[in-house]
């Protein structure tokens, strides 16, 4: 099993192009389930042969705790999706305790979606994600809440929740989430890549110009190029850039100047959140922060 096998979310305009021409964005709020995304890690579950992989398809030695509390509490031969989270701690601490070789017992799980063995085996389901979700929520109810360590999903009824955009940003200012996962109450599962709007991911962006204080060259491990990345400082504090930095010298920024740089969100360190390069830019001295 791995994260190819299940039911993809991606975003909105990568949903398919007809399906895109009949709906907007905004108008989802009054038609789709939202849910927080959690800044976890993607969890793979299997009841039957008690099995467990993360978004890389190998299993996971730091989740067996994990494993027989979802076979107690949402019985065998199922196939359950969810996140592997830890309150208050960041992503990059419990992406460590994740990938350990050895239990980590103080991880907890957030489930939001499930299938039948068989079903998963046949890559299809025509039970509506409302019905699914149902079939959670009544397994989580009897499960004993002193002991238990499954969280359930922060999840908004269409019609009760502001713009996705907006909802997406309000989650992640106030941590522990990357952003909203829009889902449709009566999409059935099917294994592959959303393109009718089943499942669309949500993620803010906010765009700085920032002042690049380094570049570093190092070699590709696969193509033994020279590969670039360049330090940004955001009121004080360098965050490392590779996403996006051209392959050319030539066109990457040189210590001094300054740069446009997207990301996700600023994190309370002041450290920027999935940063990626967009450009220098010429016109401009002085950095925004």
């Amino acid at each position: 099993m791995s994260d190819y096998l299940n039911q993809k979310a991606v975003e909105f305009d990568k949903q398919g192009a007809k399906w895109r021409k009949e709906h907007t964005l905004d108008e989802l709020s009054a038609t789709h389930i939202a849910q927080a995304k959690y800044d976890g890690c993607q969890l793979i579950i299997d009841t039957k042969n008690m099995i467990a992989v993360g978004r890389d398809g190998k299993g996971k030695a730091s989740v067996d705790h994990i494993i027989h509390e979802c076979a107690k509490v949402f019985g065998p031969d199922l196939v359950i999706w969810g996140e592997v989270y830890e309150p208050g701690s960041d992503f990059y601490t419990i992406n460590g305790a994740f990938n350990r070789k050895s239990a980590q017992s103080h991880l907890w799980f957030v489930p939001y979606d499930m299938v039948a063995s068989f079903e998963f085996d046949e890559g299809y389901s025509d039970v509506p994600y409302k019905d699914r979700k149902v079939l959670i929520d009544a397994c989580m109810l009897h499960r004993h809440n002193t002991i238990s360590q499954l969280i359930d999903v922060r999840e908004y009824s269409p019609g009760t929740y502001v713009k996705p955009l907006q909802l997406a940003k309000q989650l992640v200012s106030q941590g522990g989430f990357d952003g909203l996962i829009l889902r449709d109450p009566q999409a059935t599962w099917r294994r592959g890549t959303s393109k009718e709007g089943e499942l669309i991911k949500v993620k803010p962006s906010d765009n700085l110009d920032l002042r690049c204080v380094g570049v570093q060259t190092g070699v590709g491990e696969k193509t033994g190029r020279p590969v670039y990345t360049i330090d940004v400082d955001y009121k004080g504090v360098t965050t490392r850039v590779g996403s996006g930095v051209p392959h050319d010298i030539k066109d990457v920024p040189k210590k001094g100047c300054i740069v446009e740089i997207e990301c996700m969100a600023v994190n309370p360190s002041n450290t920027l959140r999935e940063p990626r390069f967009i450009g220098i830019k010429f016109d401009k001295d002085k950095p925004d922060a």
